[in-house]
């Protein structure tokens, strides 16, 4: 049986840290597939609805994880997908 890879496990995830509420979490696809970071989503709410900066390279959530995740990578990934 194939484990779920959950990119938020053990971190707290933007839905809590841009404190959305569940009605947008619900529709968000950041939150609907957890295996990889918000900022690797196309079309994410935050960046339609709430008052987040124009590029995932400004954000709270993406200046706090992306270093590690691009470590577990290996490799840089485009933040503005």
């Amino acid at each position: 049986m194939a484990t779920e890879i959950d990119f938020w496990e053990g971190k707290k995830p933007c839905w809590e840290m841009r404190e959305c509420s569940s009605n947008l979490c619900c529709r968000c696809p950041a939150f609907l597939d957890r295996s990889r970071p918000c900022w690797m989503h196309k079309d994410t709410l935050c960046n339609k609805l709430l008052d987040a900066p124009s590029t995932c390279d400004l954000c709270l959530v993406y200046r706090t994880y992306v270093d590690s995740y691009e470590r577990a990578q290996g490799e840089r990934k485009d933040p503005n997908p």
